[in-house]
This record gives C-alpha cells, structure tokens and sequence, in this order.
C-alpha cells in the first residue's frame, strides 16, 4: 500500500503545494515558500510567522532546541487519526518533514504551525485540507513544557 501511495503521490504533485506561491483548500490557504529544494508552507491566517521572540527587556532570540514536548507520543496519536494505515506506514519510514510549532510561553499551547518539506518528497502531495487536519489537531492536543527563562519571550518557535 505504502507503494500505491508514492506512485499516486508522483502523479498528483503538481495539483497540490508547488505551484505559486498559495496553495487553497476547502476550509484554508497555505502561503508556500520555496528555496533550494525546501518548500515551507503555512496558514495564511498566521500572525506570528514573521515575528522574532524577543524577551520582555527586547533582546531577540532564534528558535529555541531546549524546549520539550509534554507528551512524545501525541505527534503519533495524531498522525494516526489524520492519515489512511499506507500514509501512516510511509510517514514512520520516510519521516523527512520538519514542523515548526509557535508557541504560547504563557501556557505551552500550540498557537501556530508550518511545516517544511523537500520539493520532490510526497508531503507536496497532500491536499492542503488534510494538512489543515493535521495542523488543527497538532494545536488540540500538543503541549511544549517551558523553561522560566522560556516564559520570559513573547513567543517561543521550536523545530520538530
């Protein structure tokens, strides 16, 4: 089945994320950015895409790598109920997707969601309502835990 899904998916790349710079499905539009080989995609109703954390006394920071998940498990819990068993099957074998969480330092809430992708993987073949799917249920159900000196930044970005 993980066969059937890269052969669909080849075929159908076109109709999807890499043509212009939108890609529109029923419920979203996702702004696509590509360079070099990487296409980074999110919802155009993100507010916090092009905003640096920055702390309270205004010194920015980049994205922070010591931030951690509450639950492990939950990125597959999801992954499970938004994708068909051949898409679950290639998701764990070709796991070649960053995501890119804006988070609520306050609470540990997913606020905002982008994915990255290369150009020729078949996460561009995924319609852009699933990956609204994916991205509403990602800002549900995962919880970063935040250290003090976390809470202290308007907004924390993390890569995943």
């Amino acid at each position: 089945m993980a066969l059937t899904f890269s052969v669909l998916s080849v075929g159908a790349q076109g109709q999807y994320l890499y043509d212009g710079t939108s890609a529109k499905g029923s419920n979203v539009t996702y702004v696509c950015k590509h360079n070099r080989g990487v296409v980074t995609i999110y919802n155009a109703n993100n507010v916090y895409e092009e905003v640096t954390p920055k702390r309270s006394d205004g010194v920015p920071t980049g994205i922070d790598d010591t931030v951690q998940v509450a639950d492990q498990n939950t990125i597959y819990d999801i992954v499970s109920e938004v994708f068909s068993p051949a898409e679950q099957e290639w998701f764990l074998k070709n796991r070649k997707i960053t995501i890119g969480y804006t988070v609520n330092p306050s609470s540990g809430d997913v606020m905002e969601v982008k994915f990255k992708f290369l150009d020729t993987s078949n996460w561009a073949t995924i319609p852009p309502d699933k990956f609204y799917l994916f991205e509403q249920k990602i800002k549900q159900r995962m919880k970063f835990i935040l250290s003090t000196n976390d809470r202290k930044y308007n907004i924390v970005k993390v890569l995943f």
